[in-house]
């Protein structure tokens, strides 16, 4: 699809969907809820999911904090769990006609080993009352 015009993104706005990160001996898999406010630049949100590797599975939650300048996002999830700890980062862009799809890469290291994949969501709800960004 194509990005979202800059100019069409206001508001407040919650996305739901889902990432995913291999290495060569593990992966994670999750659900992720992003809460933008286009007007101050700020994001936030929850990863939570699985996490697996040669040694075994386990849940893990991670807490998302980035910016959004234009129709792009940067982003970090931070990851620290029990037995899952690392960070990955995110970098992404909103799509369509008003930016109701974001989705893009993550890259970082999660106990230990580099990371790759992906970030997608499919769902924008409007949002005026739940997110306290900063």
């Amino acid at each position: 699809g194509m990005e979202a015009p800059a100019d069409a993104l206001s508001g407040v706005a919650r996305y739901q969907g889902e990432g995913y990160a291999g290495g060569e001996n593990s992966g994670l898999y999750g659900d992720l809820t992003i809460g933008v406010d286009f007007a101050s630049g700020g994001l936030i949100g929850l990863m939570s999911g699985g996490y697996g590797s040669i040694d075994g599975e386990s849940d893990f939650i991670g807490s998302i904090s980035g910016t959004v300048s234009g129709s792009r996002m940067a982003g970090l999830i931070d990851i620290n769990s029990e037995s899952v700890s690392g960070q990955l980062d995110m970098l992404g862009a909103f799509y369509g006609t008003n930016g109701g799809t974001l989705a893009g890469g993550l890259g970082g290291t999660v106990n230990g080993e580099a990371m790759g994949g992906e970030f997608y969501t499919n769902s924008r709800f409007r949002e005026e009352c739940c997110f306290d960004l900063r």
